[in-house]
């Protein structure tokens, strides 16, 4: 078939079906006169794009799916989950995903053929995180993002309800597939970043192999009471001195050693980005770099290492210290392609986000959400303050909310909960919730919110609340608009706990603020200051890449700034 006999059959424009044959997802042959020639294989590809274009699935997700890097099965239960937090109006697609589901008229036609998208000089970037791994692909010739993947991490183990386990196997295959494409899709790349989750841990033998699941940064066991009374936290304050919250690798560490619960063969330990970075480069023991390394706890910001006496007090010296990359070494190589040591997803978000680190704050709302800015030194702060190793011998000063974005999440929940009471097959409330917003704002009516709904970790039992309930405000409306003040509000209060003079500007990121324009409003007002969002997504991909190509010379300083871009 030549490309009209194609769109006739398939339903799409030939604008269309040529961007595919550019974007690699479909190899079409030239006769001798230079026309295309169309097969029968070709056609069931294109019509397989097309049902899922159709479902409203990106070019990027179906790609990483003809690649072998997601399943079909996947790529439309990520879709699925997605059209359930979407408006009514996508309802007929959500259906047709489950039919979908429902049917095996889907051929798997994996050929294991990468087809070249660009031969550009390019650099990766990777993120591990909790709910997506992330990567994108950074032209350094034209010093722009010119893709971005991401495909959902649905690798949670079920567990006890404060427990917070991942299938650290399932993360590893999935994040090399992804990387194992993208090589092969952009063969002139220079360098691999990488980033991820930090404070959660894993344990692995003396070849390198993972013998435990993640333990998330969201786990609860340091929480727990211990046979003294105590939390398990409390034990590590008193037995150390350090602040080590629940969730934090000592803490689960230490309470899976008084547990019996540590692996016969564990040998060392590493957050989850590490374990992808030597994975990738095929060393046997973790090079954790320092914006990683603080995370776990019990490291001495001060020398820039972890605290063997205090470790040693906990009962687990037995473990080996992961390698310390202090001079930002990298983990190894991919087929000679540097790894960088992973970095710490808030530094590398700061860094994939902020033109300027001297004078500029980073709000980010994802889950959780945080407030960080660069400071030279080290001083005293605030105990629900974080001081953080950052890059080129700087540091992070970092306020952290527990819920965060989650907090609107909890609100729609509510309101999802009291519709599907009263009819079946409510859809999402968020566009609803977004429009009560921006007319209360509009009113300048709020009520008073508290969202410390999960508590803080330098007060986990503390909890959210409304206050200035009145006969005439209580209202849908106010309520919304006062959670989302709620949110911007308790990053506020980190920042004037942060008592720094330095900050000009302000930029937030996350996709909770990229799609509520009322939040950004609201951050504005409390702030005193513009507010520019960023203008690429998967800023901490984005952070990872730069990072370790700037390291490795590959990029410099000019085109850093460049490649960040704001809204």
């Amino acid at each position: 078939m030549r490309i009209s006999d194609a769109e006739k059959v398939t339903g799409l424009t030939a604008k269309a079906i040529r961007l595919y044959e550019e974007k690699g997802l479909i190899s079409v042959e030239r006769q001798e006169n230079s026309y295309r020639d169309y097969n029968d294989e070709t056609i069931l590809r294109l019509k397989q794009i097309k049902l899922f274009r159709d479902l409203g699935i990106g070019i990027n997700e179906i790609i990483l799916c003809f690649n072998g890097v997601v399943s079909k099965e996947e790529l439309i239960e990520k879709r699925k989950a997605e059209l359930e937090s979407e408006s009514l109006e996508n309802k007929e697609k959500y259906e047709q995903c489950i039919n979908l589901l429902d049917e095996i008229c889907l051929n798997d036609t994996i050929d294991n053929r990468v087809i070249v998208i660009d031969e550009s000089n390019t650099v990766l970037g990777i993120d591990i995180g909790t709910t997506t791994i992330s990567a994108v692909v950074i032209n350094i010739d034209k010093n722009c993002v010119i893709e971005s993947y991401t495909i959902a991490n649905n690798s949670r183990v079920k567990t006890d309800g404060d427990l917070a386990q991942y299938d650290t196997e399932w993360i590893l295959e999935k994040a090399k597939r992804v990387v194992d494409y993208l090589i092969k899709a952009y063969p002139s790349t220079k360098s691999i970043g990488v980033t991820g989750q930090m404070h959660g841990v894993l344990y692995v033998d003396k070849d390198g192999n993972s013998v435990s699941n993640l333990y998330n940064w969201q786990d609860g066991r340091g929480n727990r009471i211990a046979e003294s009374g105590k939390t398990y936290c409390e034990e590590i304050k008193e037995k150390t001195g350090y602040n080590v919250f629940t969730g934090y690798g000592f803490s689960t560490l230490y309470y899976n050693e008084q547990n019996g619960l540590a692996p016969r063969d564990a040998y060392s330990f590493c957050t989850i980005m590490d374990y992808v970075a030597m994975k990738l480069s095929g060393v046997k023991l973790p090079v954790i770099h320092p914006t990683d390394a603080a995370s776990f706890g019990l490291y001495d910001i001060k020398n820039n290492c972890f605290d063997k006496k205090a470790i040693e007090k906990l009962g687990l010296s037995y473990l080996t210290l992961p390698l310390l990359a202090l001079n930002d070494e990298n983990t190894g190589s991919l087929n000679g392609v540097p790894v960088g040591s992973a970095i710490g997803d808030n530094q590398a978000s700061f860094f994939g986000s902020v033109k300027n680190n001297d004078n500029t704050m980073l709000l980010n709302f994802g889950t959780g959400s945080q407030i960080s800015v660069v400071i030279d030194s080290l001083k005293e702060v605030d105990k629900s303050l974080e001081i953080r190793p950052y890059m080129f011998g700087k540091y992070l000063l970092c306020g952290s909310a527990l819920c965060g974005g989650r907090a609107y999440s909890i609100l729609e929940n509510f309101f999802h909960s009291y519709a599907e009471s009263i009819i079946k097959n409510v859809p999402s409330q968020y566009e609803v919730m977004n429009n009560l917003a921006l007319s209360a704002y509009e009113k300048k009516e709020k009520l008073d919110v508290c969202t410390k709904f999960c508590g803080m970790r330098s007060q986990p039992d503390i909890r959210g609340s409304i206050t200035g309930i009145g006969e005439n405000n209580f209202t849908p409306h106010n309520l919304v608009l006062g959670v989302l003040d709620g949110m911007a509000s308790e990053l506020k209060e980190y920042y004037l706990l942060m008592n720094v003079d330095t900050v000009e500007s302000v930029v937030a990121s996350g996709n909770a603020v990229q799609k509520n324009k009322v939040l950004v409003n609201l951050l504005r007002d409390n702030f005193k200051m513009d507010v520019a969002l960023t203008g690429n997504s998967e800023e901490a991909s984005i952070g990872a890449a730069l990072f370790t190509a700037l390291k490795n010379e590959i990029i410099n300083e000019k085109q850093v700034s460049e490649i960040i871009v704001y809204k």
